[in-house]
């Protein structure tokens, strides 16, 4: 009976599968700049503005206190 070890065979992972991966982390890496600036600007709106997406101003400061990754 082969052992444990030979069993498990390593394979280098495809450079297709490597640039999926790095697309990835790439899109969540832009995904959470664009919520954190957005965030940023939800923070700058004066009360006419806010009241014109339909949001309070606590409401505002609840979402932009949020981290990027929340």
């Amino acid at each position: 009976m082969p052992s444990l070890l030979a069993r498990i065979t390593f394979q280098k992972p495809s450079s297709r599968t490597f640039t999926r991966g790095l697309a990835a982390v790439w899109r969540l890496v832009v995904f959470w700049h664009s919520r954190a600036r957005q965030r940023r600007f939800l923070s700058k709106l004066d009360e006419r503005l806010l009241g014109d997406i339909g949001i309070d101003r606590h409401a505002a400061r609840h979402e932009s206190a949020k981290r990027f990754w929340q």
